[in-house]
């Protein structure tokens, strides 16, 4: 299945790999309920430029007006 080739994760050029040459890109924020786990993402997202990634597009609607209603410019989720 040489074809299939292109499907595997290839480590992106230019980053610094840790833990085993993982690609640690990805932040999880995990907490209870009402704990600002959207608004810390919201202020990740707007300090760096990276997208916040939601279960589906209302989620991804909310956060993104939420992150307006704060007075923050994010990349759409």
């Amino acid at each position: 299945m040489s074809g299939m080739k292109w499907l595997e994760k290839q480590p992106r050029k230019g980053l610094i790999l840790e833990n085993g040459g993982q690609d640690l890109m990805t932040k999880i924020i995990g907490f209870g309920r009402c704990f600002g786990k959207t608004t810390m993402a919201i202020l990740e997202s707007h300090a760096t430029g990276h997208y916040i990634v939601c279960a589906n597009r209302k989620l991804a609607d909310n956060t993104f007006r939420f992150a307006k209603e704060l007075g923050y410019t994010i990349p759409y989720p």
